[in-house]
């Protein structure tokens, strides 16, 4: 949830009554915010919802008038009520927002469970990125059961949910708004435009609000029980343990090197069998981050032979590795990258660069990282080199899976579709035989890739019950190693070392960097005991 900001004046937006709920409704352009015009507007109700019709629209609070005809039709069906909106104009349409008008005082719930108090100061929930679900949750004051409003269509898209008091629109103190914004795919972005489907459907708790959401993304958006899913290679299902064996940091401090890395793993053998183990590698191509967008062994760590060897080592023993790759991350000093246009680079509707998370690599305080550039996967040229490398890697050096680093960024690009682009990056180097995981999470890309990596910290918000339905997750890459708490590559501060969860979607992961296993060998083996069983 996010603060939001308001205008200072009233934009008289008409507020109308369908299907039992008051509404208004916004256009939002590239260029300026629309409302309807009264005077221009009729609604039809019928047995199973109604019809807002309107011929013309206006701005600046009601001061001007612009082209423009709004539907809107509300469908009631067995526990349901569904609205969508069809808009067109002259200019095109970057938003349509319908607002949930006049609501009691209540509590909303996102993924975490957790009721929080209505925000009269307002609030935003974006997906995706943010919200794992295009779902959230309303219980009103003195009612018994939740109402779940979620936005449903067959293919992923840019949604935001936002929550804030009618005062704030200047409409008096009374009662409380819910702004159900789509925005239209911005590589498709035309004069016209058809919301999602906003769906409305009470139950009797937030879970049930989560498992009706779940039943129709295993319909329509490819959501598939782990048990049924293809993508799962046999090995993996077998996996008792992910061991993360720490590279080279940013700055070039060298945690393991690929002999020791060897050693580790021969260790490891002794305690469990390979082919029970997961091998997960960041920093192997040198310093992390930095050496995204050119991937090759690293000189200081041992370079080609010594990397050579720990393949062919851990190959012949049965265990399964795992290289870390930047799935929309390059160095753009590096000739390689700089050659991508500036389509080639992640951003917004309105061209605004997506940056990321900004680490303070370097400790200036600055956290100035415009050397990492953040790409989109969906930009052929980049995808193309981003599977290359992999498939030359994985040619040379021989194995199983490949984890992309951050893929899940998101951003609604006016260029090329991310979510297309994601698809096409997986499908590619499922046609090579690997496995694909990734980096953090939501709906669709549940669908999409068996096995995740994520925090598992017990201060942070836990993964959903359900989540273990449809995937696997190994422990953040910051989780601590058990002998002096190291997060190794990590570019912020670690979380302690805790032992691992009792959750059966969650594949145990002991972290190594230099020390580890000569320091805190009892853990490791009782970790490991307990793995194998």
């Amino acid at each position: 949830m996010r603060t939001l900001h308001f205008y200072s004046y009233d934009m008289r937006d008409p507020v109308f009554l369908l299907a039992g709920w008051a509404l208004s409704v916004q256009i939002i352009t590239l260029e300026n915010i629309y409302g309807l015009a009264p005077d221009a507007l009729s609604v039809q109700e019928t047995e199973s919802g109604g019809v807002l019709e309107c011929g013309a629209l206006r701005f600046a609070g009601g001061q001007e008038r612009a082209e423009g005809r709004v539907r809107v039709t509300a469908k009631r069906e067995t526990e349901r009520l569904t609205f969508r909106v069809n808009a067109a104009m002259r200019q095109k349409i970057k938003c349509i927002k319908l607002l949930l008008r006049r609501l009691p005082d209540g509590c909303y719930y996102d993924l975490s469970g957790k009721p929080e108090p209505f925000p009269r100061e307002g609030r935003v929930c974006k997906y995706p990125l943010w919200m794992r679900l295009p779902l959230l949750g309303m219980r009103f004051s003195g009612a018994s059961g939740v109402w779940g409003v979620s936005a449903r269509r067959e293919r992923v898209g840019t949604y935001r949910f936002a929550l804030y008091s009618e005062e704030q629109l200047w409409s008096g103190p009374d009662g409380f708004v819910l702004e159900l914004i789509h925005e239209q795919d911005a590589d498709r972005l035309d004069c016209r435009m058809q919301s999602c489907d906003w769906v409305l459907r009470p139950a009797a708790d937030w879970d049930g609000c989560v498992e009706e959401y779940l039943r129709f993304a295993e319909r329509r958006l490819g959501l598939t029980p782990w048990e049924q899913r293809t993508d799962v290679p046999a090995w993996l299902r077998d996996i008792r343990l992910c061991v993360t064996l720490h590279g080279m940091h940013w700055s070039g401090y060298r945690f393991l090197c690929y002999r020791e890395m060897q050693d580790i793993l021969e260790y490891v053998a002794g305690q469990i069998l390979p082919c029970r183990v997961l091998v997960f590698l960041p920093g192997w191509e040198g310093r992390y981050y930095w050496q995204y967008g050119d991937y090759r062994p690293e000189p200081r760590l041992g370079g080609e032979a010594a990397f050579a060897e720990l393949f062919r080592f851990a190959r012949e023993r049965g265990f399964h590795l795992m290289p870390m790759f930047g799935g929309n991350c390059c160095n753009m000093t590096f000739a390689e990258c700089a050659r991508f246009g500036a389509d080639a680079y992640l951003k917004s509707p309105l061209r605004n660069r997506y940056h990321g998370n900004g680490p303070d690599w370097n400790q200036d305080r600055g956290q100035d990282t415009g050397w990492q550039a953040w790409l989109n996967p969906g930009h052929p040229a980049w995808r193309r080199e981003l599977c290359r490398q992999i498939l030359a890697l994985k040619e040379t050096y021989g194995f199983d899976a490949v984890y992309l680093d951050t893929i899940y960024a998101w951003e609604n690009d006016p260029d090329h579709s991310v979510a297309d682009g994601i698809r096409a990056v997986r499908d590619r180097l499922r046609e090579a035989g690997l496995m694909v995981a990734a980096e953090d999470w939501f709906d669709a890309l549940l669908g999409q890739f068996p096995l995740f990596l994520n925090d598992w910290d017990p201060e942070a918000v836990a993964l959903p019950k359900w989540f273990g339905r449809y995937a696997r997750y190994i422990a953040f890459i910051g989780h601590a190693e058990p002998s002096r708490g190291s997060g190794g590559v990590q570019h912020g501060r670690c979380f302690p070392y805790r032992q691992p969860l009792d959750d059966a979607a969650y594949l145990p992961t002991l972290s190594f960097v230099n020390g580890t296993l000569e320091q805190a060998e009892a853990e490791i083996c009782r970790v490991i005991a307990s793995a194998a069983r």
